[in-house]
């Protein structure tokens, strides 16, 4: 592992008046007087000696690099597609735009200035181009054409403007550059590694997440799609998602989808380091034997994992310009240690309740065989029939009712809200009035579902799904369930403001 530059400070532990003025100023601008244009001088020849090189990056076939902290070699693969053999050995992700630019860089090269026409060797030193110099790189650029360039980069210049010390080989002459078309050959191979961890979808396109499993700091979520029971089921709910640890909640589609599909499109704030993952730094650097966080996903049957370790700091100038990261190694890309920000990172603060859905058990019409609503000393017993509105119809105790009062009715049933979580103490909920209870049976082989209401004061009612107490809502709905159900039997309309 390689130390840390003495230079870099680090710590590693666990754990609308602008319109008016715009229209002023135009205003200004228009009832000027032209001037009249003077001819410019001029313009002196660009003297021969800065170009360096003339060609375009549809010209370079090979680019090496000799840093004092890497080597490396970026080849042509194709138009406009660039490659380097040290990342793609560890399928390390290739940041192509970066690449692009090392080529765009190398093959244009102009000089500023000539500092030094005729350098003596032992001067080079203080340019930063000694090849025992701390800031001395070398980069050499091959041309499809046979020919070929090599520069010598140095110090930057002690100028304002951003400028740094280079040479040709075999050259004595000392140039100045800017610094931008210089600098990131000074970069180590990290430098090129893209950002973007995993691919990223719109919408429409994502993969099915059809397990999702978080352990963070001793505490485990699971979250999981709604599946079919057998092929000829029908998905029963609009939210695609569940937790079924540590509790069974419905999880929003919206609000839920940045922790759901968080591992798609998944970027990170640096690379620490590439390479072997055998060489990867130790341990108790990264965290990695007591991770602080595992992220398990299987999507469309493969299974990938994150697995984030310790916290690492950046100290900044002032007490506010720290940057805080934390250690992070995909299993898909084992050879590339990456560093996280924490805003990146959608698994290490869930709040359920923040992403759970408000309506909590949405079940499609036509995958509901029976529906039996108890309420208000009244037990409803409803029978489905058809697969669609062609051929739909409903019944009470055997009785045909009508098919659009009936689904008002559904409709406002199925609404049922989920305000808060359950945090109670389920035996308490036994001692409870129960209020209201919707069983239903589904087509196909899904399990019965089960929403008991129970009655808990200050008008409120805890609402338990399948025997176990989740929700807590407020006893309004209850209320208007039992006069919507008397509605209904009684030719009335269902009313869904409560």
């Amino acid at each position: 592992m390689k130390k840390l530059s003495k230079n870099t400070k680090t710590l590693i532990f666990s754990a609308s008046g602008l319109l008016v003025l715009i229209a002023a100023v135009i205003a200004l601008v228009l009832t000027q007087e032209k001037p009249e244009i003077e001819e410019l001088p001029e313009q002196p020849a660009v003297d021969p000696r800065l170009i360096l090189s003339a060609l375009t990056a549809d010209d370079v076939k090979i680019i090496s690099v000799i840093n004092q902290s890497d080597d490396y070699t970026i080849e042509r693969l194709g138009v406009d597609l660039f490659d380097m053999a040290v990342l793609s050995a560890v399928n390390a992700p290739a940041d192509e735009i970066k690449l692009g630019n090392a080529a765009r860089y190398a093959s244009g090269l102009r000089a500023r200035d000539i500092v030094e026409e005729s350098a003596k060797e032992e001067d080079f030193a203080k340019y930063g181009l000694a090849e025992n110099s701390e800031a001395f790189t070398a980069m050499r650029v091959e041309f499809n054409d046979g020919t070929s360039l090599e520069i010598y980069i140095g110090n930057e210049t002690p100028t304002t403007e951003p400028m740094t010390y280079i040479r040709k080989a075999g050259d004595n002459m000392i140039y100045t550059i800017w610094t931008y078309y210089v600098s990131l050959f000074k970069e180590d191979r990290r430098h090129y590694v893209s950002l973007n961890v995993t691919p990223s979808y719109d919408e429409a396109g994502t993969p099915d997440v059809e397990k999702l499993i978080i352990e963070c700091f001793g505490d485990r979520h699971v979250i999981e799609m709604f599946q079919k029971a057998d092929e000829n089921d029908i998905v029963l709910t609009l939210n695609l998602h569940r937790f079924t640890e540590p509790i069974d909640v419905v999880i929003d589609y919206t609000d839920g989808f940045p922790l759901v599909h968080g591992m798609f499109g998944l970027t990170a704030g640096k690379v620490a380091y590439t390479g072997s993952p055998e060489e990867m730094p130790d341990t108790d650097v990264t965290g990695f034997d007591e991770p602080s966080a595992l992220i398990e996903m299987t999507a469309n049957g493969k299974k990938s994992t994150l697995t984030l370790g310790n916290v690492y700091i950046e100290f900044g100038e002032g007490e506010n310009d720290d940057i805080i990261y934390i250690y992070g190694v995909h299993s898909d890309i084992p050879g590339v240690l990456y560093l996280f920000l924490p805003e990146q990172l959608p698994w290490y603060d869930i709040n359920i309740e923040k992403i759970m859905a408000g309506t909590f058990h949405m079940p499609f019409i036509f995958g509901v065989s029976d529906l039996t609503a108890e309420v208000g000393g009244k037990v409803l017993n409803f029978t489905f029939s058809g697969e669609s509105v062609d051929d739909e119809a409903y019944y009470l105790d055997g009785e045909l009712v009508d098919t659009s009062a009936f689904k008002k009715l559904y409709q406002f049933i199925i609404g049922a809200p989920a305000e808060n979580l359950f945090k109670g103490n389920a035996e308490d909920v036994q001692q409870m009035p129960l209020s209201a209870r919707i069983s239903y049976q589904y087509r196909g082989s899904r399990p019965d579902d089960v929403i008991e209401f129970y009655d808990a004061g200050n008008r409120r009612c805890v609402i338990a799904f399948n025997g176990v107490p989740t929700y807590t809502s407020a006893f309004s709905y209850v209320a208007a369930l039992e006069n919507n159900i008397n509605a209904f039997l009684n030719n009335e309309e269902v009313v869904f403001n409560y």
